[in-house]
């Protein structure tokens, strides 16, 4: 994950989370989303992959 330093406005950072187990309350709808699989399950889902994920 890349981080970026954000508007002082902004505080759905990982910079703000202080105790691991809360980013998804801190962060909201900006926490990445992770998908584990294997180099041909990701082939298999062509061009615009992340259109295809869930």
């Amino acid at each position: 994950m890349r981080n970026m330093l954000s508007s002082p406005e902004f505080t759905q950072t990982i910079q703000n989370v202080s105790v691991p187990g809360k980013e998804a309350k801190v962060m909201g709808e900006y926490l990445p989303e992770l998908t584990y699989m294997s180099t041909e399950e990701f082939e298999s889902l062509g061009r615009k992959s992340w259109k295809k994920l869930p």
